[in-house]
């Protein structure tokens, strides 16, 4: 069964400190670096059978229009995909998880390659 606290613990064994924010979902940071230069808040949503990771850069603005933006990522990105709500940018990408599935599964097939693609994506298209 899919539950906030083991996608936690699958967090953590990938070296990923998280914690609560005020809707009780999973959070944590990737922090801003040479090939990026904005911190990106990466939120985890987890409600069993689905589990949904959502990421806003901080501070960032597209120089050109938000939803042409959004749409030219999605038209050259696979995942995540691009998504405006209330006139910000989000990354976002959902599994649906209706088998018993392993913790390696979990962590190695679902957490670790959405959030190397979130970071690859910025790297990409927000530079």
């Amino acid at each position: 069964m899919l539950s906030k606290q083991r996608t936690r613990d699958c967090l953590d064994r990938l070296g990923i400190a998280t914690r609560l924010d005020a809707e009780g979902d999973l959070c944590f940071v990737l922090r801003a670096d040479d090939n990026f230069g904005h911190d990106i808040n990466v939120f985890i949503v987890t409600k069993d059978p689905q589990l949904m990771i959502l990421a806003k850069p901080v501070d960032y603005t597209p120089k050109e229009d938000i939803y042409r933006f959004a749409n030219h990522i999605n038209g050259n990105c696979n995942y995540p995909t691009a998504i405006v709500r209330d006139g910000e940018l989000f990354l976002t990408y959902a599994f649906t998880i209706t088998e018993d599935v392993s913790d390696d599964y979990l962590s190695d097939d679902c957490l670790r390659p959405i959030i190397s693609s979130i970071w690859n994506c910025a790297v990409k298209f927000f530079n």
